[in-house]
């Protein structure tokens, strides 16, 4: 008698998306219970300080970010038709893709993004230690960036994660 699995046949990439989708379901549900506002106004804020952060670190690093600022920036204005990740398949399918290729590239993102947040937290906080303020300046930058990427996908996340009430 074979061994039967737990997980029913889904992938990792599979689990990963549908963990990530549901922390930022539950994000905004204590959104909606702490707050006086709504899941989308939550969005609506995600997404400029994701367009915030991007536009930081342009600043700092003075590099021109005016295309990644004026996303978030859109995404904000617009609102998002809540979406699964069998829309996303449908699309990759549709783009001539693989089927998981959207779900791989947002995975991808997300988890990147917030390692980047942590690592670089962690050196900024290591040069204000040391009294290196010059390379603490453009590791902000970095962070700013890798918060902006981070904002971005959590705006996007959580428009696949619950309806806007």
């Amino acid at each position: 008698m074979p061994l039967k699995s737990n997980f029913d046949n889904r992938t990792l990439l599979d689990r990963l998306d549908d963990g990530i989708c549901s922390f930022n379901k539950k994000l905004a549900d204590a959104w909606q219970a702490y707050t006086p506002f709504s899941k989308g106004s939550l969005e609506k804020i995600v997404y400029f300080s994701s367009a915030a952060g991007l536009a930081f670190d342009g600043i700092v690093n003075k590099s021109s970010t005016i295309l990644t600022v004026i996303v978030p920036l859109y995404m904000a204005f617009t609102s998002i038709e809540p979406h699964t990740s069998k829309d996303d398949e449908t699309t990759s399918i549709h783009m001539g893709l693989p089927k998981y290729y959207l779900k791989l590239i947002q995975t991808l993102l997300y988890t990147g993004s917030a390692l980047g947040v942590t690592s670089r937290l962690a050196r900024i906080l290591e040069h204000m230690y040391n009294g290196d303020y010059s390379n603490m300046l453009q590791n902000l930058g970095a962070e700013a960036f890798m918060f902006g990427l981070l904002s971005f996908m959590t705006g996007l996340y959580m428009s696949r994660s619950a309806p806007i009430k």
